[in-house]
């Protein structure tokens, strides 16, 4: 499973909604998508973790761990610019510079199997 492929392509997208969530009332229309996508890939992330974890591949367990935890963080952004101010809130995150970056998630490491 080429995991660098599909999450480049996940930030490409993500990048798109930001964009477009920073204008007043669009972002209602990019915070509903964005809850629906997050929910579609927190369940793929949770189907990948749990057939890895059967199948004792460690990696493919945590990059699944990644994409439920990512598409959780998606339903909260999502649910954010849907707010009155959710817009702007939005703006001045995305100005931070702080991200969640795909290809360094935290699971890659950890040990939560014992396997």
């Amino acid at each position: 499973m080429d995991m660098d492929g599909i999450y480049r392509n996940l930030e490409e997208a993500e990048r798109a909604l930001n964009i477009c969530g920073w204008i007043p009332v669009v972002s209602l229309l990019t915070g509903n998508l964005r809850v629906t996508a997050g929910a579609v890939e927190a369940a793929a992330g949770a189907a990948i973790s749990v057939a890895a974890a059967a199948g004792r591949d460690r990696e493919l367990c945590g990059h699944g761990l990644n994409l439920l935890f990512h598409g959780g963080m998606n339903i909260v952004r999502g649910n954010v610019e849907m707010c009155p101010i959710g817009h702007f809130l939005c703006f001045c995150y995305d100005l931070s510079g702080a991200r969640y970056e795909y290809e360094r998630h935290p699971w890659r490491n950890v040990r939560i199997l014992n396997f």
